[in-house]
């Protein structure tokens, strides 16, 4: 292991990073190295490791949540090799089913219907950029579903429909006339064959 950290930022204009307070290190083996180079390295840059909350665990056996992604080592099914499955955590998925939900409730219903889908989309499609990954497809699907029930909820309660919507405001409306933005689904990843 070299003792050469390579770190790169971007910063666009007004854009400020907080300073770091949480890292991941994935190694193999000989983890007491590791936390001795590491602990070398940040004291150099004025930094401590917090003792308390460092811990040590085998992501093959145990999941672990870090910048609301909840990460864990899995057999692919198709070709039974591992990899790393990177997902949007459950406690991420459930602040934005509270954002939408929040944003669809009875109190909007005298707010024009256009600004109450562009707060929506702004909600939406901002959580959307920053956990648009690999695995996000279930997820994603799941969200899809929760934000264009709430939606028809909405709709629903705000024009007197007595029905469920769906035939009132079909996908068609909600995505087409009404502008709602569809979560996409997982990231396109080019076949191994591809690649070479």
């Amino acid at each position: 292991m070299t003792r050469e950290c390579h770190v790169r930022f971007r910063e666009g204009a007004g854009v400020q990073l907080p300073r770091a307070t949480r890292l991941v290190i994935c190694c193999r083996a000989k983890v007491e190295q590791v936390q001795t180079v590491v602990a070398e390295q940040l004291q150099a840059l004025g930094l401590a490791l917090n003792a308390a909350k460092t811990r040590v665990l085998d992501v093959r056996q145990e999941a672990f949540t870090f910048l609301g992604f909840t990460v864990r080592v899995v057999r692919s099914r198709r070709t039974g090799r591992t990899f790393p499955l990177v997902r949007p955590s459950a406690p991420a998925c459930q602040r934005l089913r509270d954002a939408v939900k929040a944003q669809t409730t009875r109190a909007h219903l005298a707010r024009p219907t256009a600004d109450v889908i562009a707060e929506l989309n702004r909600v939406v499609r901002g959580w959307a950029g920053y956990f648009h990954v690999l695995h996000c497809g279930r997820a994603f699907s799941a969200l899809r579903r929760f934000v264009s029930q709430r939606v028809r909820i909405y709709l629903r309660r705000k024009h007197r429909t007595p029905s469920w919507g769906y035939q009132a405001f079909p996908d068609a409306v909600l995505y087409g006339r009404l502008g709602l933005y569809r979560l996409p689904g997982a990231p396109y990843q080019a076949p191994a064959s591809a690649m070479r």
